[in-house]
């Protein structure tokens, strides 16, 4: 009977644990996918997979059976108490003289133990963020017979994870034996006031040895709650890494009222007319999105960097074919990924067809005639303009030439 309410005890708090840990990590890779390109260009893709999936899992374990043996064991601690004051009160302050220092090392245990896990976290993210790079960039380091060096950056990383596990080890094993030893002390003060009050027939000697027999049994529980303290403020340290992936704003995202592109268009009657002079709107009536793209003043920088895009003024009208060149770093690439909104520009505004992206939502199902910035993204690009595989520092400048029976505007930014 035992065994079997032991085993419906685990299972079933296993499998809350897995199915709140579930949820979590779930909501960590929801929010994952609405932050924007900025995010990512900050973020280390190891770093976020190592709070996806290591530190969603120090929460379960901390959440399963960390939890029920540290009430278990705290349970079992506060009836040996109870039960020492009810057969001796003398006897049981006496044994508890040691609680204060108990209580202490068990606040300095938890604190220790938070900053050390926490950095055991940080090189785990580490760790995870070098191996990720050098296994996805391979053939790049082959190519530059960059292996010794990638070696030895491994090396250093794998280094410091040791050194963090080490230093997390001993703040360990030093307070949960200092707990043992505050233990001990208690059972000796029990044996020296106990054996005293025996001798003058105060107690008898049946309860000096019932009494040293529960601050024995103490010494157990005692030691399996610092084990448990040490899950909770492992887990505590990864919940705080993973709040910090939660608390991060999503910087690119749907303004108050935000509305489906054709819904706009069709509102304000701002659909341009194809350059054949082709009806929009199909010939049914309805304004229907045609695709022009305006840029209006448009400067662009990225966080801590220069301007890239600087006073852009573009107007493509749809059907026209523009090339944008420019050596490395020019912005042609930061100029298309305006349009669906990758990012925001810093000032000025990008209009489809006279609508501000800004005023459209990002995204929306492609069931029916839902259309959105991202409902079809590769097809933005290329319907307003082609990018070449070089950019570079080049000022921006606009140019134009004219050919019989044949517009093209060429651009470079």
């Amino acid at each position: 009977m035992p065994g079997g309410l032991r085993f419906g005890q685990r299972y079933t708090l296993e499998i809350v644990s897995t199915r709140v840990v579930a949820q979590l990590r779930a909501q960590v890779y929801s929010h994952l996918q609405r932050l924007s390109w900025a995010f990512y260009d900050r973020a280390q893709t190891g770093e976020l997979m190592s709070r996806v999936t290591a530190d969603v899992d120090a929460v379960r374990m901390a959440a399963g059976m960390a939890l029920v043996n540290g009430l278990t064991h705290l349970g079992t601690i506060v009836a040996v108490v109870v039960a020492m004051f009810l057969m001796d009160w003398r006897l049981a302050i006496v044994s508890l003289l040691f609680l204060p220092l108990l209580v202490h090392a068990i606040a300095r245990f938890q604190t220790g133990s938070r900053a050390a896990w926490s950095d055991v976290q940080a090189r785990t993210a580490e760790l995870s963020a070098s191996l990720q790079e050098n296994i996805a960039g391979v053939r790049v380091v082959k190519a530059f017979a960059r292996e010794e060096g990638e070696i030895a950056r491994f090396r250093t990383a794998n280094d410091a994870f040791q050194a963090a596990n080490l230093r997390a080890i001993r703040v360990s094993a030093f307070w949960t034996n200092y707990m043992n030893f505050l233990t001990a002390v208690g059972a000796v003060a029990v044996l020296w006031y106990g054996g005293r009050r025996a001798m003058t027939g105060a107690i008898s000697v049946g309860t000096l040895v019932a009494f040293n027999a529960y601050v024995t049994q103490l010494a157990g529980p005692v030691r399996m709650l610092g084990m448990a303290i040490s899950h909770f403020t492992r887990a505590a340290a990864s919940l705080q890494r993973i709040y910090a992936l939660l608390d991060t704003p999503v910087e690119v995202a749907d303004r108050p009222g935000a509305r489906d592109l054709e819904a706009v268009v069709a509102e304000q009657g701002t659909t341009a007319a194809a350059p054949d002079g082709a009806d929009p709107a199909g010939g049914d009536g309805a304004r229907r999105v045609a695709g022009r793209v305006t840029f209006e003043d448009v400067s662009f920088r990225y966080p801590g960097g220069e301007a890239v895009l600087q006073d852009i003024h573009l107007d493509v009208a749809p059907g026209m074919k523009v090339a944008v060149l420019g050596l490395t770093g020019s912005g042609k690439s930061t100029l298309l990924h305006l349009i669906p909104r990758f990012y925001d520009p810093t000032a000025g505004r990008v209009l489809i067809d006279g609508v501000d992206v800004r005023d459209v939502t990002l995204w929306r199902p492609s069931g029916g005639r839902s259309r959105s910035c991202r409902r079809r993204p590769s097809s933005s690009p290329p319907r307003c303009g082609r990018t070449s595989p070089t950019a570079g520092p080049t000022p921006p400048r606009r140019r134009s030439r004219r050919r019989p029976g044949r517009r093209r505007s060429t651009t470079s930014s």
